[in-house]
C-alpha cells in the first residue's frame, strides 16, 4: 500500500476514535452534569434522550469506520504477529463495540420507549445505566490509547 493511502486510513481509523471517546467524554462529564443542574425534570430527561439519539447514530458510523479501517491496519501491522499494543486494541474495540451494542439496544431502547411514553422515573433509571456504560468505554477508550502508545 503506498503511503499516502495508508496515512488516509490511519487518519480516518484516528478521527473516528477521536469523535466517539471526545464525545462520550463530553457527554457524561459536561452535558449530563449542565442539564442536571440547569434544568427542571423532566427536562434532563428530554434533552438527554435527544441528544443520544443524535450521538448513537453518528458513533454507528464511527463504528464501522474504525471496524473497516481497523481490520485493514491489523493487517498491514502483521497480524497476529504485531506487538502487544495492537492486540490491545484490537481486543479493546471488539469490546467497546459489544458495550455500544448493548447500550444502544439495551438501556437505550428503555429511554427511548420511556420517554414516548412520558415515565420519567424509567428514564432516569435507563440514563443512569447508560452513564455508567458510558464511563466503561470512556475508560476502556483511554486505556487502550495508552496501551498503543506504550506498545506502539
Amino acid at each position: 500500500m503506498t503511503a499516502p493511502v495508508h496515512q488516509t486510513v490511519l487518519l480516518l481509523h484516528l478521527l473516528a476514535a477521536m469523535f466517539w471517546l471526545g464525545g462520550m467524554a463530553t457527554i457524561v462529564l459536561c452535558v449530563r452534569p449542565a442539564a442536571l443542574a440547569a434544568l427542571t425534570a423532566p427536562q434532563p430527561i428530554q434533552l438527554l434522550h435527544a441528544t443520544l439519539a443524535r450521538f448513537l447514530k453518528y458513533v454507528a458510523l464511527a463504528l464501522a469506520i474504525l471496524l473497516l479501517t481497523g481490520i485493514h491496519l491489523y493487517g498491514l501491522r502483521g497480524g497476529m504477529g504485531a506487538r502487544w499494543g495492537i492486540h490491545v486494541m484490537a481486543f479493546g474495540g471488539i469490546l467497546m463495540m459489544l458495550v455500544y451494542g448493548h447500550l444502544r439496544f439495551g438501556p437505550f431502547k428503555k429511554l427511548d420507549a420511556s420517554v414516548k411514553s412520558q415515565n420519567w422515573a424509567e428514564g432516569k433509571a435507563a440514563l443512569g445505566q447508560i452513564r455508567v456504560l458510558v464511563l466503561v468505554n470512556l475508560f476502556l477508550g483511554v486505556l487502550i490509547t495508552a496501551a498503543v502508545k506504550l506498545g506502539a
